[in-house]
């Protein structure tokens, strides 16, 4: 928010000038310029925090990366296993086949929500990325 301080008293000089001596600008209920030093302060502890939280969010991140993994690697081993069954047997062959459809349907809707969140994750670390940037480009 750099500058605003000068013009903003620019403003109210053309103002004054304008309205000449006679007139008068109004005095306001909550300086413009003292909510714009608190907002500045406040922004610089944001900034701050951001750093923190884009820590915690790459480390969110490598965990659903995780949670992904772990899921698909207990599915492969899902996938082959005959839990201690017969599956020469047509129960058990049944049962087999059951047992698997059940891991494997809920695996997949835990990647699924794995991904989702990562991707979730992403698009706030990379508004948190660009936040200074984009609030000094609108000044």
């Amino acid at each position: 928010m750099a500058g605003t301080e000068k013009a903003w008293a620019d403003a109210k000089a053309q103002a004054q000038k304008i309205i000449g001596k006679e007139g008068k600008l109004p005095k306001p209920r909550v300086d413009p310029m003292t909510a714009m030093d608190d907002a500045n302060k406040l922004l610089h502890e944001l900034f701050k925090a951001r750093d923190t939280l884009e820590g915690k969010l790459i480390a969110a991140q490598a965990a659903c990366a995780k949670v992904t993994l772990a899921a698909k690697q207990y599915g492969d081993m899902v996938d082959g296993a005959d839990f201690d069954l017969d599956a020469k047997k047509p129960d058990d062959k049944k049962k087999i086949a059951d047992a698997q459809k059940v891991l494997e349907d809920q695996l997949g809707t835990i990647e699924k929500f794995a991904d989702k969140v990562t991707d979730i994750l992403g698009t706030l670390d990379k508004s948190l990325a660009s936040i200074e940037k984009d609030i000094r480009a609108a000044s």
